[in-house]
């Protein structure tokens, strides 16, 4: 429902039409029911074919339609499930949501004229020399000052409560495509006549979590952060395995990710990549140059090893897309390589992650031959401008790290 990069504004939230997605259940349900009848109905006449159609061919026939109909059984039951976690997710967020109301009606039918902002601070548009005049003076101010504090808590708390759990549902869809069958997720990941991206494809991808994500930094850490790196920043829902990875930095180390992160999206934003194209940002040259800067400069602070474990991790939310989950990491890992000379500063860094791409040792994504699956491609033979951004949520590949 929200942009993971956009943090949720309470005009956001009270905006939602969760009757959308409530649609969206409905109809993956009846999918899932059509599908069981037709899947039925094939196998049933192919295994009534032993009559007349017997011999090894027949038996061979036979043995396959059994295995589409478990891989489509697999299939019926992950749309189930999509369509169950859909419709609890939009129970569970609409009563968050209502709280969010009730707590508004709270501050608005306060009797010191407050009000709240899209972030959910409450303040008071009464000044504190007309709340302290007679008769109740200080007394006034104290209590007054005492109803802000509490609202601000409850309405800021009840905010963020909305965003985790619209993260976790999306996260609980997501990884219900994970329980796919294998045999499905390799035949939706496209024709491959280059062996070398083939590789790259099977060999980087990795396991789903199986676990709820979870919103980082804590309260003690983000504390620290909103004061020695910045005060407005909020925390994002990340997997719990990348949350344990990170729980591993000291505070202060902590503060050195999220600006060796801010600088690697800068760099992915703006480089010759993007100013020929400023699509190259999203899974294309410019989204490399990103990703292989960040690993570079996160092994030269942290070691590769704690880099590689990280950044796996990163990429374990469900339903992520193969070609841009094995794009990543592929990515990564020549970034890390990179990183490993402890004396390049940042500017060496910069020149050799775009010499790395324009030699065509990183990968991008393009469509693929069917005009709808994004497949790999070596960035030097790859046109700045014939790259795409893949879906948000995709069929995955099975898992190898």
């Amino acid at each position: 429902m929200a942009d993971g990069e956009e943090n949720l504004t309470i005009s956001m939230i009270l905006g939602w039409d969760l009757t959308l997605p409530g649609k969206v259940a409905e109809h993956v349900d009846e999918s899932a029911k059509k599908l069981k009848q037709e899947l039925f109905d094939a196998d049933d006449q192919v295994q009534k074919s032993e009559p007349w159609f017997g011999e090894q061919a027949g038996l061979s026939a036979r043995n396959m339609s059994k295995g589409y109909r478990t891989d489509g059984e697999t299939t019926i039951g992950v749309y189930a499930a999509m369509s169950k976690a859909i419709q609890e997710g939009c129970e569970s967020i609409g009563k968050k949501i209502q709280s969010v109301r009730d707590l508004i009606s709270d501050v608005e039918n306060s009797d010191y004229d407050l009000f709240y902002e899209e972030n959910g601070a409450v303040k008071s548009r009464e000044s504190n020399w007309e709340t302290a005049a007679p008769p109740w003076g200080i007394v006034s101010l104290y209590l007054k000052q005492g109803e802000i504090n509490k609202l601000d808590l409850k309405l800021k708390t009840a905010l963020w409560e909305v965003a985790q759990e619209d993260e976790r549902v999306a996260e609980r869809v997501s990884q219900c495509i994970e329980k796919l069958a294998d045999s499905i997720k390799t035949e939706m990941a496209g024709n491959y006549t280059d062996q070398g991206l083939l590789d790259i494809l099977r060999k980087y991808q990795t396991k789903d979590s199986t676990k709820d994500g979870v919103m980082w930094p804590n309260a003690t850490q983000l504390e620290y952060v909103r004061k020695y790196y910045d005060p407005t920043f909020q925390p994002k829902f990340v997997t719990a395995e990348e949350a344990s990875v990170l729980n591993e930095l000291s505070l202060a180390e902590q503060v050195k990710f999220l600006t060796i992160q801010k600088d690697a999206k800068s760099f992915g934003k703006n480089n010759k990549y993007t100013d020929q194209d400023e699509d190259a940002e999203q899974d294309g040259h410019g989204d490399a140059a990103r990703h292989m800067y960040w690993n570079a400069r996160m092994t030269q602070e942290f070691g590769a090893d704690w880099t590689e474990r990280y950044t796996t991790a990163h990429e374990k939310s469900g339903g992520n897309v193969a070609a841009r989950e094995a794009m990543d990491l592929y990515n990564n890992q020549l970034g890390r390589a990179i990183g490993l000379d402890k004396t390049a500063d940042d500017a060496t860094i910069r020149a050799r992650v775009l010499d790395e791409i324009d030699h065509g040792k990183a990968v991008v994504i393009v469509n693929g031959a069917d005009g709808k699956t994004p497949q790999l491609a070596w960035s030097k033979d790859t046109s700045v401008h014939s790259t795409i951004t893949g879906p948000g949520v995709g069929i995955p590949l099975p898992g190898t790290k």
